[in-house]
């Protein structure tokens, strides 16, 4: 019941986040210019292109991209059992940044199909290579070997990016914004190209979560409740996979979120993995709307990248997470 009243309570608190998301920025937006925009948009009035133009694209960017961290996350460190597990851990992460970087250096910084194309190839490159070197001869990851490949393939895919943007002033120009994580100048054409690879994610997230139950209490009876452990794996990394490239693609590699996420989620949905999943989705939100709400008002005029926020108040609250959670 105490669960079921906190999800009920967190509606509203969207509500009024999304309020704030909207309202708040260079050019504040009173609730009630607000309230018109929304019921009776127009061009005429500049309140209203702000509104339908920047802020509604930049409140779809921050929900989508943090309901997707979170569930990769979540599902990263159900699949390998490992709760220090997110996807900027086991190379995901820099591999999509590697793609995109690489598509930046030769064709731009235009959010396309072929720019979501690279950072996927990216991201599969990286789960891959990480998860070949970290797993041993019964095909389960183990713990230590996953830590130490994600760091040493994070690092050789950092290594490149450093390269590729001696190479190409374009893409350095570029780079030194879109890597710290930012939801600003999203457009929703943007977000409508990378949909497809946003739902593909979930959709696969969602069917792994069916049998995430019984996977987490062994493969041995899993097996025995008829759950093929191979095909739970795949699915869960494809989902990881492209949740991530996804993100990266559109606001930059966006860290933190995917490891918070899950262990705040733990603590309100307890061990039922579905419902785990779904709550990180909400927390991951939430958390990535928190950000870059406060890098507005902390930081007013300028503003503050929400990748650089995430961390600065992710830190405190999964120290807390881990001392309510023994």
């Amino acid at each position: 019941m105490k669960k079921r009243t906190s999800l009920l309570l967190a509606l509203p608190i969207f509500l009024i986040m999304a309020g704030l998301a909207l309202s708040l920025g260079p050019r504040s937006v009173s609730f009630d210019e607000l309230w018109n925009a929304l019921v009776a948009a127009d061009t005429n009035r500049p309140e209203d292109v702000v509104v339908w133009s920047l802020r509604i694209p930049r409140l779809v960017a921050a929900l989508l991209c943090g309901a997707a961290l979170g569930v990769a996350g979540s599902i990263t460190q159900t699949v390998t059992r490992n709760p220090l597990a997110d996807p900027g851990l086991l190379g995901i992460n820099a591999g999509a940044a590697f793609g995109v970087v690489v598509f930046m250096a030769v064709a731009g910084d235009e959010v396309t199909v072929a720019r979501s194309a690279a950072a996927m190839a990216g991201a599969t490159s990286g789960a891959l290579v990480v998860l070949t070197l970290g797993a041993f001869a019964g095909n389960r990851p183990h713990p230590l070997r996953l830590l130490l490949a994600g760091a040493a393939v994070s690092a050789f895919f950092l290594a490149m990016v450093r390269g590729f943007l001696l190479l190409s002033q374009q893409a350095l120009d570029t780079y030194r914004f879109w890597v710290m994580g930012g939801l600003g100048g999203i457009s929703m054409a943007a977000i409508g190209t990378l949909l497809p690879l946003f739902t593909t994610g979930l959709v696969l997230a969602a069917a792994a979560g069916l049998m995430l139950n019984a996977y987490v209490l062994g493969e041995d009876l899993a097996k025995s409740l008829g759950v093929d452990i191979h095909l739970a794996y795949l699915l869960g990394l494809g989902a990881a996979v492209c949740l991530c490239a996804a993100v990266v693609t559109l606001a930059g590699p966006i860290g933190f979120v995917g490891l918070l996420a899950p262990h705040l989620a733990k603590v309100l949905a307890g061990a039922d993995e579905r419902a785990r999943l779904l709550v990180s989705a909400l927390l991951g939100a939430a958390v990535l709307l928190t950000a870059d709400i406060a890098g507005r008002l902390l930081f007013a005029g300028a503003g503050m990248q929400a990748g650089v926020m995430v961390a600065l108040i992710g830190a405190p609250a999964l120290l807390l997470a881990i001392r309510r959670g023994r």
